[in-house]
């Protein structure tokens, strides 16, 4: 799926800006995921809290940014 500014579908450049935010926030969860998968057992056992601060983290960012797209679509 391609996004482009003057697309028909995208009725403003803030949902534009927005659903960029939320790709980001998607990037950062993929990095975290991968760093993990990438660590032995016992180092990914001491690094467990990090990972989860990190990912409760990036889940409070979608939530808004979510909700901030939800609430520009109703707008339309």
């Amino acid at each position: 799926m391609a996004l482009c500014s003057d697309s028909e579908e995208i009725q403003s450049m803030a949902t534009l800006e927005q659903v960029a935010h939320y790709t980001t926030i998607l990037l950062k969860i993929d990095s975290c995921l991968r760093a993990q998968r990438n660590l032995g057992t016992i180092r990914r056992l001491f690094k467990q809290s990090e990972l989860i601060a990190q990912l409760d983290n990036c889940e409070t960012e979608l939530k808004a940014a979510l909700a901030s797209l939800t609430r520009e679509s109703r707008l339309l």
